[in-house]
Parts: C-alpha cells; sequence; structure tokens
C-alpha cells in the first residue's frame, strides 16, 4: 500500500510518500519563492511531480484551518481547490490508464490532532513530541510531521477497511472525514 500525505501550505508545502510497515517514507518541503499565481504554478508542478510516477492507493490531505486571517483566506482556497483538481484529475488517470483505484481523505486538522495526539487542539510542538513517541521518527518541522501523520492515518484508514483493524475510535474517527473514491468523481463506474 502507498499512500502520500500532504500539509498543503503557500509557504512550506509538505508531503510524505508512505509504504506500510516503513519500508519507504520520503518526506519532502516544497517552497516557492514566487507570489500570487506563480507560486501556485510552482506548487502545481511540485504536486503534479510526485503524482504522476506513483501508483497511489490513497492521498490523504489535510483540510483546512478556519484561523487564517485577512486575504490569505483567499490564498488558501484557492491553493486547496487547485491541488484537489489535481488529485482529482490523477485518481480518474489512475483509474482509467493503470486499472487502479485511488481514495482521497480529507482530515480535518482538529481530527489529525486528536488522532495523533488525544486532543484536537494540541501545539505543533506536542504533535511533533506525539509522532517521535508513537512511531519513533523524528522531526524538526511540523509541516512533515503532519505529512507523516497524514499518511499513517491514511494507512489506518486502508487496514480498517480491509477489515484487518476495527476499533470503535477508529469509527468515530472516519465519520469526521470526507472520502472521496474513485467512482465520486466526474467519469466515475
Amino acid at each position: 500500500m502507498k499512500i502520500l500525505g500532504i500539509d498543503a501550505s503557500l509557504t512550506n508545502f509538505a508531503t510524505c510518500i508512505y509504504e506500510g510497515d516503513d519500508k519507504i517514507c520520503i518526506n519532502d518541503i516544497f517552497k516557492s519563492k514566487k507570489k500570487d499565481v506563480n507560486r501556485l504554478n510552482d506548487i502545481s508542478l511540485f504536486l503534479k511531480g510526485i503524482l504522476l510516477p506513483n501508483d497511489f492507493d490513497g492521498i490523504v490531505l489535510e483540510g483546512y484551518s478556519y484561523g487564517s486571517r485577512n486575504s490569505m483566506v483567499f490564498d488558501i482556497g484557492e491553493l486547496g481547490g487547485i491541488i484537489k483538481i489535481i488529485i482529482r484529475d490523477y485518481i480518474i488517470d489512475v483509474r482509467k490508464f493503470r486499472a487502479k483505484r485511488c481514495t482521497l481523505l480529507i482530515v480535518p486538522p482538529q481530527t489529525l490532532k486528536k488522532y495523533i495526539c488525544g486532543a484536537g487542539n494540541a501545539k505543533k510542538n506536542i504533535m511533533i513530541q506525539q509522532i517521535y513517541k508513537k512511531y519513533n521518527k523524528e522531526f524538526k518541522d511540523d509541516n512533515s510531521a503532519d505529512a507523516f501523520a497524514l499518511a499513517k492515518l491514511g494507512e489506518v484508514y486502508y487496514y480498517f477497511n480491509e477489515g484487518s483493524i476495527s476499533f470503535k475510535k477508529d469509527t468515530e474517527l472516519f465519520n469526521k472525514l470526507k472520502i472521496y473514491k474513485s467512482s465520486d468523481f466526474d467519469g466515475g463506474e
């Protein structure tokens, strides 16, 4: 199983390519020096460069944080829309040309924090600390840590759906996610 965790940001766009049992865990942070539409284009090219050569079973994207202020709300909204369209197109292409299914999970930030720390209002440094305690993975950057945590949450979701694990807390957690299967997009079967 191969999962992509994405902590989307205009300034520190973090990804984690994860294959179960820590076989492969590649974290990357993309920083564009450009502004406005040119920065959005840079981020979209970076994301496409990760998606296209890979066959992901799942993509886990952190949802919007509603603490943003001023015009940043619009910038973040534009980024979120672009990311979702790129992922949608990737999922449709994977289904058509590679005969494979891929699911998109959108995880609210509070849900991710609750999954890792047990509390939806945990601070960034506590997230990093709890990831280290839980998975023995050390991160100096909270964006990379979040991307890893998203990928791990995706792993639990896929095992849960295969029937490998089943806990009440997982059911409660998954009820808070937006889940898009391949067939949910235009051209779906």
